[in-house]
């Protein structure tokens, strides 16, 4: 069953139409696209693969305090992904946002739209040129699932496929009988193929957009 989920939700991550437009950028904070790691560390000590963290089920490896990011405000973490031969894959940012589900009024989508407004200002493209879907994380595994917006696009430069993307991940915490409906929101640039193979791993499967009351509506355990 879950070989067949996974061929199901492959063929929803290879659909849309790819794009050649140099307009898209291949750089984001300062760290361009399939470069070597070692041109964005702090010092001259040469980073390794055993340098990262290796993702559990394929060659990919995970760097983040030991690099060097022109920080964007918007944001309060970043982390990169590198292949096996230290070249950039994986260019990410994240921040954190927790609503109580009572006061609940979707913070993280309002912000990510408004970045990628001016995102595409700045790149003189139309924000409508990005593409959205949604998806359960994680459904009928151990851990908890979440829900996904994701605005995206997939583009081509230099024979290499790219996508730009930025979600909101929606969670559910319970701290002393009050329900928080905890989001992060994500913007980065990735190799097209690591994409597709860390979704899978992350067992996400396409589902319907959910309204304001869906999303404080508790996944676990369904």
């Amino acid at each position: 069953m879950k070989k067949i989920l996974g061929i199901v939700v492959l063929g929803l991550l290879l659909s849309g139409c790819n794009e050649m437009d140099k307009k898209y950028p291949t750089k984001l904070f300062g760290i361009e696209m399939y470069d070597d790691v070692n041109n964005y560390t702090f010092d001259d000590k040469k980073l390794t693969i055993e340098s990262g963290s290796k993702r559990e089920k394929f060659d990919a490896w995970l760097f983040s305090k030991k690099i060097k990011f022109h920080k964007n405000s918007s944001f309060g973490y970043f982390y990169l992904y590198t292949n096996k031969d230290l070249k950039i894959i994986d260019i990410s940012s994240g921040i954190s946002i927790s609503e109580k589900k009572s006061e609940f009024k979707n913070k993280c989508l309002k912000e990510r739209n408004q970045f990628i407004k001016n995102f595409s200002t700045l790149y003189k493209f139309s924000p409508n040129k990005f593409k959205n879907k949604f998806f359960i994380n994680g459904q009928g595994v151990e851990e908890d699932p979440s829900y996904t917006d994701r605005k995206y696009i997939i583009f081509k430069s230099n024979n290499k496929e790219m996508v730009i993307l930025s979600s909101c991940i929606y969670n559910y915490e319970n701290e002393d009988g009050e329900i928080f409906i905890d989001q992060r929101m994500t913007f980065g640039i990735e190799d097209r193929e690591f994409q597709i193979k860390r979704m899978l791993d992350d067992n996400m499967v396409e589902t319907k957009k959910m309204s304001n009351e869906m999303i404080k509506f508790d996944l676990a355990g369904l």
